[in-house]
């Protein structure tokens, strides 16, 4: 296993089970069974996660 996919691996296991909000510029995590909200810049396995992907104003309500 590469770095980057032990890393994605470790990172998806981190999350799963709780709220998160995950940022990402490939779609490498998908944590199991977690809430909350997902933004990526690329596709990958993260599109088929229950997590959805905020709007901007989303993103600016919740720093506000």
């Amino acid at each position: 296993m590469s770095d980057a996919a032990d890393a994605d691996t470790r990172a998806g296991e981190a999350a799963a089970d709780k709220r998160v909000f995950v940022a990402l510029v490939h779609g490498g995590v998908a944590p199991q069974h977690a809430t909350g909200a997902l933004h990526r810049l690329l596709p990958g396995p993260a599109d088929g996660c229950a997590l959805v992907p905020p709007t901007a104003g989303d993103v600016v309500a919740a720093r506000g």
